[in-house]
């Protein structure tokens, strides 16, 4: 799927996780799991064949679109909807 939206010159969001830095004010708490070592989360996996053209988001919570730029981003790719 990324090589034909790629292809397309469509937008291709990769999202990472920093909780490292955590967006003060949110409170949900997820499964207790080792999610506490930010290690190796920062980054792609090697798989996605990261390219320049790629989006690529720093989440520091749950939601991708809450305390990001993606849906400013988004909308500047010309991307519709975007809800």
């Amino acid at each position: 799927m990324l090589d034909v939206f790629r292809a397309k010159e469509f937008p291709v969001v990769l999202v990472n996780v920093n909780v490292a830095r955590r967006v003060p004010g949110r409170t949900e708490q997820g499964p207790r799991s080792s999610l506490s070592s930010t290690e190796g989360w920062t980054y792609t996996l090697p798989q996605l064949d990261q390219q320049t053209c790629d989006m690529i988001v720093t989440k520091r919570n749950w939601g991708a679109s809450v305390t990001t730029d993606l849906k400013r981003r988004l909308r500047e790719a010309g991307v519709t909807p975007v809800v």
